[in-house]
């Protein structure tokens, strides 16, 4: 009897992780009928395909990924001056360091 519950773990850990290529509809038929009888009776199946299904929904809005595209590239500016910035602070003396921040010329 603990042998069976073992298996339908095993069983709900395969279909959770078959759940991805369930919502994206990529599936071998076996497989997709696996799923599918597991959903009907899983709580917590039907909860996680919801949140793959949304997930593909809006990786397919491409007004998401342009906004994303715009932040990575916005941060990686923001990076490269940084680094411009501590390169240039580097190659001024100490001396002139030292003038601006006391303000003595």
């Amino acid at each position: 009897m603990g042998r069976n519950v073992n298996l339908s773990l095993v069983c709900h850990d395969e279909i959770w992780l078959l759940l991805p290529w369930y919502a994206n509809q990529s599936l071998l038929d076996q497989e997709r009928e696996l799923v599918e009888e597991h959903l009907k009776v899983c709580v917590a199946c039907r909860g996680g395909l919801t949140v793959q299904q949304n997930l593909l929904e809006n990786m397919r809005d491409s007004t998401m990924i342009e906004l994303c595209e715009y932040v990575q590239f916005a941060n990686l500016v923001e990076k490269i001056r940084y680094t411009a910035d501590a390169e240039e602070r580097l190659r001024r003396p100490v001396r002139d360091i030292v003038q601006v921040k006391t303000g003595s010329v």
